[in-house]
């Protein structure tokens, strides 16, 4: 008599587990790449761009080749035109480049400002003459302090 009762409870447990998975349904997948990929401010009004050269480089090679002219734009590569074809680039080797337009810009280049009003010039004649200002470290050099910290 137990093997009869075991038996019929393994076969309403196989029939409960077969209905049990006939009912399960899948669920749906989440969309992972909605998110818009990152663009550099200025990239989509850019008329010109910098291109990042990814390949290994000797030592003080700039990373970035250009500028190239903007021909088109697409949400995720840019059309440039370089050595005079057209070449699509996706935006994530490219940086925009602010190019002066105006002739007057190119020829005036910006001249800077010290920040503090006074200009110390100092002539061939006081480098050379040895004053207390003129400090020397162990291994001869001589060391000029800005007129700020001068003794």
């Amino acid at each position: 008599m137990c093997e009869t009762r075991k038996s019929t409870s393994q076969s309403e447990f196989v029939q409960k587990l077969l209905n049990h998975m006939h009912e399960l349904q899948p669920t749906s997948t989440s969309h992972h790449d909605n998110r818009r990929p990152f663009m550099l401010p200025g990239l989509a009004t850019a008329t010109h761009a910098f291109v990042r050269n990814d390949t290994v480089k000797p030592a003080l090679t700039p990373p970035y080749n250009g500028p190239y002219d903007v021909e088109s734009r697409a949400p995720k590569t840019y059309v440039l035109k370089i050595n005079n074809k057209s070449v699509t680039v996706s935006i994530d080797r490219i940086k925009p480049a602010f190019v002066s337009h105006s002739p007057e810009e190119a020829q005036h280049p910006v001249q800077l400002v010290p920040a503090s009003g006074t200009k110390h010039q100092t002539t061939d004649s006081e480098e050379k003459q040895p004053t207390s200002t003129n400090l020397k470290t162990r291994l001869g050099r001589t060391v000029r302090l800005p007129s700020r910290y001068a003794l």
